[in-house]
């Protein structure tokens, strides 16, 4: 799928997040109704927050990790680069543009920001008090299965300590 096919999907599913009763489980029945692969769903669930989470975000000086790490069905998780996640990248223009021509209302911005346990965690650490420049938030965690992967950021074996 191509990336502006892909912004003009994640563009159709953002109502979604911000329905009175939604659920990644609404969600996800809603996408896949349609005839989104599952992987793909589950890609958007994960991605599409946390890149509306930045973008609302990025005048704060935020430490962000340029990666996110991947838990799969009992295996040891891996870390992967986000800018190699075309549904993370398709996201996060279709939230810069959002923001550049001030299609979506704040309000609207922050509701599918808050989806993303990283803006949440920002938010608490925020009104505790924080400063954001001394805020590093640590890698985003996917828990949903988004479909295989190959290339890790760090491929060297688990048990090798050089």
């Amino acid at each position: 799928m191509q990336q502006e096919e892909t912004k003009n999907l994640i563009e159709a599913t953002l109502p979604y997040f911000v329905e009175a009763e939604a659920t990644e489980e609404t969600i996800y029945n809603q996408l896949t109704s349609t005839g989104v692969d599952a992987h793909l769903a589950n890609q958007i669930i994960s991605f599409v927050p946390l890149a509306f989470g930045r973008v609302l975000m990025q005048n704060l000086l935020v430490g962000f990790s340029k990666h996110y790490t991947l838990h799969t069905n009992n295996k040891r998780p891996h870390d992967y680069l986000l800018s190699e996640e075309p549904v993370y990248q398709a996201a996060l223009l279709c939230a810069e543009q959002a923001v550049t021509n001030q299609t979506w209302t704040e309000h609207l911005h922050v509701a599918i920001a808050l989806w993303s346990a990283e803006t949440q965690a920002v938010n608490s650490a925020l009104i505790s008090g924080s400063q954001p420049e001394d805020l590093e938030i640590s890698n985003p965690q996917i828990l949903a299965d988004i479909g295989p992967k190959q290339a890790k950021v760090n491929a060297r074996p688990w048990w090798k300590i050089w």
